[in-house]
């Protein structure tokens, strides 16, 4: 199994050292070459392994740490002409840091002066209402933009800085999770599609949130009180940098009342209510009305569709659907997964929970590729943890 592993995962590093060929100017770009040329060596090396006994571990740990260093250095120094923000939500997190810092409340300012401030965007990122103007509130809870405020005191404006190194925590977390055996499975997972590292640097706090809800999964056990609480805790930090993972909490409920009762999971709710409240509570006291139309921006603004769900057919064009029946779907495939998760559950189906927002948002009339892509190593972990409780794999 180990040695298929390790083909699979050259054949992976092979494809992604193509892309970086495909996807960067290499003419201006050394690190990004010398990142796709180690990429090769370290398939090989792992090919090597993989059809021999030799113990080539030292190397392989080495190149991997080397080809990560290249690789954040490919994206910062790539091009010096491209657009230093990706995404408007990386934009927009800037500005309401540096807003917040000269004393001004981000939720009642207007976003679009950050595009006339920065004026560095990606354009194709921009999202936009359906009378085609940009959308200009902060839409994000307040922990999107404050984890990045010690960075900004320290003198570090990057924001895909940080976003990478949370990036890093998590794949150090997850091989560290990980029997030593299959410990290349967790970059496996995290370079199937070289997007979700890219995304990790130029996206939408995705790989923040998903940090802090797999340490939340590591701790998450409704038998234990002191685990669960730890866990709670986590969940509060994960659901107050963004909305995505809020689908989870009401499965997570369910599983606590049916393996701990219902006191403890009224517990569970409380204190992740509470750590959620913590970061936002000063902004709701401060505007509660420009608080709380920016976090329910995604679903109370008419945004243009847009996505890779269900969606799509309208987005290209196909048919015609009202924003109204993508509600409804995806209010009712929400109540439907509640109810078969509360019908089946057992102590497999019950590790779905972590990875129900994938379902749900298919449906939605907004699917971006991050609300899938950044829990497939949820699933992965979730995954894990399954098969070391059965004593599938040793822990």
């Amino acid at each position: 199994m180990s040695r298929a592993i390790k083909v699979l995962t050259a054949a992976l590093l092979l494809r992604t050292g193509f892309w970086m060929h495909l996807e960067l100017n290499m003419v201006e770009n050394l690190p990004g070459l010398l990142c796709a040329l180690l990429l090769y060596v370290l398939s090989f090396v792992l090919i090597v392994e993989a059809f021999t006994d030799l113990d080539l571990t030292r190397v392989t740990r080495s190149l991997t740490v080397v080809v990560i260093a290249l690789f954040a250095a490919a994206f910062v120094f790539s091009a010096p002409n491209a657009p230093r923000y990706c995404t408007d939500a990386m934009l927009f997190t800037r500005y309401a840091v540096e807003l917040l810092l000269e004393g001004h409340n981000p939720y009642a300012y207007s976003m679009q002066q950050a595009l006339l401030k920065y004026a560095t965007m990606d354009y194709r990122w921009l999202t936009e209402t359906l009378e085609g103007a940009p959308v200009s509130t902060y839409s994000y809870p307040s922990l999107s933009f404050l984890i990045y405020v010690p960075a900004f005191l320290a003198g570090l404006r990057d924001v895909g800085a940080v976003m990478a190194a949370f990036f890093c925590l998590t794949a150090f977390f997850l091989v560290k999770e990980t029997p030593q055996e299959y410990r290349l499975l967790p970059i496996l997972i995290l370079f199937l599609d070289p997007m979700l590292a890219v995304l990790s640097y130029v996206g939408a706090h995705d790989v923040v949130w998903m940090f802090f809800l797999l340490l939340a999964m590591k701790y998450f056990n409704p038998r234990s009180k002191d685990s669960l609480r730890v866990s709670a805790i986590l969940l509060g930090v994960a659901f107050a940098v963004k909305q995505t993972p809020w689908l989870i909490l009401p499965f997570l409920v369910i599983w606590t009342v049916k393996e701990a009762g219902v006191k403890r999971a009224a517990e569970l709710i409380s204190i992740a209510a509470l750590v959620f409240l913590a970061p936002n509570l000063p902004f709701m006291l401060w505007d509660f009305n420009s608080w709380l139309e920016g976090v329910l921006t995604p679903v109370a603004k008419p945004l243009i569709p847009q996505g890779y769900g269900l969606v799509a057919l309208v987005y290209e064009g196909y048919v015609y659907l009202p924003k109204e029946f993508f509600t409804v779907a995806t209010v009712t495939v929400a109540a439907t997964l509640l109810a078969l998760y509360w019908l089946n559950f057992n102590d497999k189906v019950k590790y779905l929970a972590w990875v129900v927002p994938m379902f749900v948002l298919f449906f939605a009339w907004r699917s971006l590729p991050s609300y899938f892509m950044f829990f497939i190593p949820v699933a992965y972990y979730a995954a894990l943890l399954m098969v070391k409780e059965h004593g599938l794999l040793k822990a």
